[in-house]
């Protein structure tokens, strides 16, 4: 047994100064783990409050090529923060899968919906300004593709709309 300046050590202090530093610690962690009996029992003993990791499992997926009379464009948008900093693309393929074009554009200050419905309006202006008559949309944006077919925008995106 160590002493520090002759004094006695008091193991009940030092294992109560140790929890309270591990649990003021936990309260910094924004990853996640692995969720092993070992991790989970350790986290538990200290009384940390923990999420589990999200599962990575593959996913099949496939691309299918647009129809010989088509383009497709695959549009997106984000924002960094919601509203933040945002910005929309598309990227143009014809029926052979060969590479036509892209384009990006900077929004400004907007959300993630209105970034991903600006993505599909300025890949449809593209395709009107070029006469493309037939085109195919993929978006990952269930809301906006939603939005689009239901005619339920906002108005001031219904002008753009309208013209194409």
């Amino acid at each position: 047994m160590a002493c520090f300046h002759n004094a006695a050590v008091n193991f009940h202090f030092f294992k109560q100064h140790t929890f309270h530093l591990i649990h003021d610690f936990s309260v910094r962690m924004k990853s996640f783990m692995h969720n092993t009996s070992s991790d989970l029992e350790i986290l538990n003993c200290f009384g940390v409050r923990h999420r589990q990791v999200k599962l990575d499992q593959p996913i099949e997926c496939n691309w299918n090529p647009p129809n010989r009379d088509e383009l497709l464009l695959c549009c997106d948008g984000a924002a960094k923060g919601n509203p933040g900093r945002a910005g929309a693309g598309v990227v143009v393929r014809d029926a052979d899968c060969n590479f036509i074009g892209a384009m990006s554009i900077g929004l400004g200050r907007t959300n993630n919906f209105l970034a991903e419905l600006y993505g599909i309006i300025v890949g449809l202006e593209w395709a009107v300004k070029w006469n493309i008559g037939k085109v195919l949309i993929r978006s990952d944006s269930v809301s906006a593709i939603t939005a689009l077919t239901t005619s339920n925008i906002p108005w001031f995106v219904k002008h753009g709309w309208s013209l194409i």
